[in-house]
């Protein structure tokens, strides 16, 4: 395995840090009263950074499995930068949807579902169709990501083929890797589980058209 360059993590740090302390400002901006948690979405796309500029500076033969052992190191970096452990957090139980920050609060509460594209938790189904009824942390497979109305995931999440996982928003996954929206009730012109098969193990490929 070939050593990254020794100002890789200067140059890296920098870049995550205006970006995770920049995002408390943007509370004020949000529609509908409800604030998100934008640490930890910040912290998301620091991670995302980070793995995508790991994958950029490798400059020598490496085979996928050591790839993505080297991005694993991703989340202890961020967390040791800015405090957030992912692993102790614990959802609060919300009586009310509208009062939800994330995805995991909002579905503790059976009555509620999460819409990710606006970051919003809403009663039942509303809006332009239904939301959510399980979190894209806890999809691990591209037809379970990119079921759309109807399904648990109902169209909301999407898939990144380069590091197997179900995302949010693509602004989750590594910069200029392939990431497919799923098609929703709102967003028809998105993806279905039938381009599973076609993106299967694309790590750092182009996008299939």
């Amino acid at each position: 395995m070939c050593p990254l360059p020794t100002d890789f993590p200067l140059r890296f740090i920098s870049i995550s840090e205006i970006a995770y302390n920049f995002c408390p400002r943007q509370a004020a901006f949000q529609p509908y009263g409800h604030v998100p948690s934008y640490k930890a979405q910040c912290k998301d796309v620091a991670e995302s950074v980070c793995e995508g500029a790991v994958y950029g500076y490798v400059d020598c033969d490496i085979t996928t499995s050591e790839l993505l052992d080297l991005q694993k190191d991703c989340e202890d970096q961020i967390e040791s930068m800015v405090g957030v452990d992912d692993d102790a957090y614990m959802p609060p139980t919300v009586e009310y949807c509208i009062d939800a920050l994330d995805c995991e609060s909002c579905l503790r509460n059976s009555k509620c579902t999460w819409f990710a594209d606006i970051g919003y938790c809403e009663t039942g189904c509303g809006m332009a169709g239904c939301g959510a009824q399980v979190c894209a942390a806890e999809i691990n497979t591209c037809k379970k990501c990119l079921g759309g109305p109807g399904t648990s995931a109902s169209g909301q999440y999407s898939w990144s083929p380069y590091t197997n996982e179900c995302v949010e928003d693509c602004i989750f996954a590594p910069a200029d890797a392939p990431c497919y929206k799923g098609k929703s009730s709102a967003d028809p012109s998105g993806y279905d589980p039938s381009i599973c098969a076609k993106i299967n193990d694309m790590h750092g490929k182009s996008v299939v058209a």
